[in-house]
């Protein structure tokens, strides 16, 4: 799934956008993981800090044992 984002956009609004998108409402962006190239990313930080583009994929799953 493809989502556009600002590059002021806080990480976990754009996670917390992706669940909706997803059809997972009411899931808590906390208790996933948003990882480039393997590496966890902080959702605390926008997309600029985190240096995304237009056409970076990151990959969000659910943290280990969060019961996702």
């Amino acid at each position: 799934m493809r989502i556009r984002v600002s590059e002021n956009q806080l990480l976990s609004q754009v996670v917390h956008e992706a669940l909706q998108k997803s059809g997972n409402v009411g899931q808590n962006p906390s208790d996933w993981e948003l990882r480039l190239n393997g590496n966890l990313l902080s959702l605390t930080i926008s997309v600029s800090q985190a240096g995304l583009s237009a056409q970076t994929t990151v990959f969000l799953s659910p943290k280990t044992g969060s019961g996702g």
